[in-house]
Parts: C-alpha cells; sequence; structure tokens
C-alpha cells in the first residue's frame, strides 16, 4: 500500500506536477518509510533543483499562505482537520470549496484544485460510517490516499496512509469502514464513471 518507486523519485527529483506532488505529500505525512525513500532520491539527485524566474513569479503571496496556516489552526473537524497544513498553501482558499453529495450514498466529494495542462484532478472523499459508493469504472488512472478511517473494496481493505490505485478499465464498489473515511484522489481524465443507471444521476465524476 505504498506507491511506485517512480512516484517517489519524481518527487523526490521535483518533476511531479501539482496534483501528484500534493497527494504524495498527503501520503509522507502518514508514511516514515516512504519519507525516508523520498529523503534518499533527494541526496543521489543532489538537492531539488533551484528556482528559476518562472518559480519565483508562481510562488503564493505571503497573506495567502498565512490565512491557510490560520485555517488549519481553527478549522472544525471537517476538510481542515484530514488534510496535511502543507497542502493549504497551494490550494484554493477553502471557502470556494464546493462538495457534492454522491446519490443515494451518504458520501461527499470536493473537487480541491485542477490541473487544465495535465488533465488530472485532486479530490476529496468523505463516506458516513459504513456507508457505500456504488459500482463505477475507472476510465482513467486513480491514485488514492487514505487519510482517516479505513475502506474495503473487495477483499482489499485501506487504512489510513494507504496508497491505492485504481487503474483504468477497472471496476469496485468502496465500503467505509465503522468510523468515517477520508479519501484524497488523484484522478486524470477521463476520470470515473457510475455503471447502470447511476451513470445518469451522477454525472459530476464522469
Amino acid at each position: 500500500m505504498h506507491p511506485p518507486s517512480e512516484r517517489l523519485r519524481a518527487y523526490g527529483r521535483a518533476k511531479a506536477d501539482v496534483t501528484a506532488r500534493l497527494l504524495m505529500e498527503a501520503h509522507l505525512s502518514l508514511c516514515s518509510r516512504c519519507s525516508t525513500s523520498v529523503a534518499q532520491y533527494q541526496r543521489v539527485s543532489g538537492c531539488l533543483p533551484e528556482a528559476t524566474l518562472d518559480d519565483e513569479l508562481d510562488l503564493l503571496p505571503f497573506d495567502r499562505v498565512w490565512t491557510a496556516v490560520k485555517y488549519t489552526s481553527v478549522a472544525p473537524r471537517k476538510h481542515g482537520e484530514v488534510l496535511p497544513p502543507s497542502l493549504f498553501a497551494t490550494l484554493p482558499p477553502p471557502v470556494r470549496w464546493r462538495s457534492v453529495a454522491v446519490w443515494p450514498a451518504p458520501v461527499k466529494m470536493t473537487v480541491l484544485i485542477r490541473d487544465a495542462d495535465r488533465g488530472t484532478e485532486l479530490r476529496l472523499y468523505h463516506w458516513a460510517p459504513g456507508s457505500t459508493l456504488p459500482r463505477r469504472r475507472h476510465l482513467g488512472l486513480e491514485e488514492n490516499v487514505v487519510l482517516v478511517g479505513s475502506y474495503h473494496n473487495g477483499d482489499t481493505r485501506a487504512h489510513a496512509g494507504d496508497w491505492v490505485v485504481g487503474a483504468p478499465g477497472t471496476e469496485e464498489v468502496v465500503t467505509a469502514g465503522d468510523e468515517e473515511c477520508w479519501c484524497l484522489s488523484r484522478v486524470e481524465l477521463p476520470g470515473v464513471q457510475f455503471t447502470r443507471w447511476r451513470r445518469w444521476v451522477a454525472p459530476f465524476v464522469s
């Protein structure tokens, strides 16, 4: 339940896109083994690349970063307490996030950030205890990090910190454990699609 070595190398050498970087940071905050591996990749490559002028222009204003820090310290147990604080400096302000309920299951999905150039999204899912996300098919690659709680998909049981991959063409039915479950997902277009009649009532995940 760890990311593949190429993902770790890409992050360690600062070659990951924004959605991949944020997903990896979430996993590293929960996994000391992969944190050690990333540190080794960084030492082998010498160091992270020096900042270019474009990098400087892309840096977030200080007030934006400070607002994110303050938010993580006062947020109720919703998005603010399940996401690693480091992610808030890159994500849009939480007031701009919009959650959508997956009908009829008590599951909510929030798109945190999109990378239009790479065609990827970073999504935050919340399952109520014992709730089930209906069967869906992966049309593009989906990579997940369990932040809180656990869920099972067939014989696979995923716990906090686990990295789970949904390969294109595969199908799954996800059910939360006895406690609420929060999961961060990186989805590559064309995303995922519910099967049967649910594909027509839940187009937001297509």
